[in-house]
């Protein structure tokens, strides 16, 4: 008999614990598919998820002989605690996403400014003013002046001021093309 009580109990023990890998991989599947709108989503998913954990865990109780009923309610919240730590505990990551994400969109964008501005500079044989800077490369003038100014303090540009008293930008690269 005290063979059979745990054989028993290690069978319930196994059980709850692929139940908790079942919701915690759910989970991780869930998350995995659907980064930035998985706040909405989760709670109908996980429920989802417990609803087969929950008929799992009755037919497994029945098969040990114990109650369905009890089991089903202790899966259920041995499911929801793990689903709700994680749930918590992704958010962490997704913000994380979320900012890298949007670095790199940024990166993108200030990739493409600087490729505009360094084909119009090309097109003026190496003369850019901010304004033209600007319109080619449809920003804002306080955005053309700060990438201008990056290009002149990492060494690809220069500052000259025309007898007009126009600021103009110098890529010395493009001086010498036809």
């Amino acid at each position: 008999m005290a063979t059979e009580d745990k054989k028993s109990k290690s069978q319930t023990v196994l059980t709850r614990v692929l139940l908790g890998v079942f919701t915690c991989l759910s989970y991780g599947i869930l998350f995995l598919q659907d980064v930035f709108n998985i706040n909405y989503i989760m709670p109908f998913f996980m429920l989802g998820a417990y609803i087969p954990a929950v008929v799992f865990s009755g037919i497994r109780a029945k098969q040990l002989g114990r109650s369905p009923g009890g089991w089903a309610v202790g899966s259920f919240f041995g499911c929801l605690i793990p689903s709700v730590v994680l749930f918590f505990l992704g958010k962490k990551p997704r913000v994380l996403l979320e900012e890298k994400y949007q670095k790199k969109m940024l990166e993108n964008h200030q990739r493409k400014v600087e490729k505009a501005i360094l084909s119009f500079a090309k097109q003026k044989k190496g003369f850019v003013s901010v304004s033209n800077a600007a319109i080619e490369a449809d920003i804002t003038m306080e955005e053309a002046q700060k990438v201008l100014d990056d290009l002149v303090k990492k060494g690809y540009a220069q500052m000259e001021v025309k007898a007009s008293g126009t600021l103009m930008y110098v890529f010395q690269d493009f001086l010498d093309d036809d």
